[in-house]
């Protein structure tokens, strides 16, 4: 966990650093991504079958304060997994957070390139087809590399991982979802 304050205290000076270094202007943006998901249970399923790869959605709404800077609302489905033992649970996760995104240009906005980076935190949600489900708070972190098709499309790949604390089971056990995904965004 101080690694990933460290982390984001870095990555906060870095975009701040940065936010003067663009001509681009600031905007209200829409944006969706895709992907294949990988569930990290921390050994708390240890010894029985977890099915722990799926795929996920986002959907992002953002605003772009200054032309390397954005905060972002992504509404997430991060998936769908079952431990069997002596029967099969299934449960999902969903995820509503906040982020701070930070963009590094590489070359022009007009069909060039950007690595972005992202830190942001909100509520995840455990639900299970047996058990009801388990609200906490969970922490994102990530990264990717993004295109500008046209000064208001962007595409691109990212990943990202989510970690929370679930307390649902007979022990607490730090877990994690990471996520490969394809997106675009568009701003207005």
């Amino acid at each position: 966990m101080k690694k990933l304050i460290g982390a984001s205290i870095m990555a906060i000076v870095m975009l701040m650093n940065t936010a003067i270094a663009s001509d681009y202007g600031s905007g209200f943006y829409i944006g969706g991504t895709v992907g294949a998901t990988s569930f990290e249970d921390d050994d708390a399923y240890d010894g029985l079958d977890l099915d722990d790869n799926d795929t996920s959605a986002t959907i992002a709404f953002g605003y772009q304060l200054v032309p390397t800077a954005a905060i972002e609302l992504r509404v997430s489905n991060l998936g769908e997994y079952s431990v069997t033992g002596l029967s099969t649970v299934e449960f999902s996760l969903d995820a509503v957070t906040v982020h701070a995104v930070g963009a590094w240009p590489v070359g022009s906005r007009n069909g060039g390139w950007e690595i972005v980076g992202q830190i942001g935190a909100g509520v995840i949600d455990l639900d299970t087809d047996c058990c009801g489900s388990d609200d906490g708070g969970v922490v994102s972190l990530g990264g990717g590399l993004r295109f500008y098709a046209t000064p208001q499309l962007t595409v691109g790949a990212y990943l990202d991982v989510y970690v929370y604390e679930d307390d649902s089971l007979s022990s607490s056990a730090d877990q994690s979802v990471f996520t490969t995904q394809l997106g675009a965004h568009y701003r207005f």
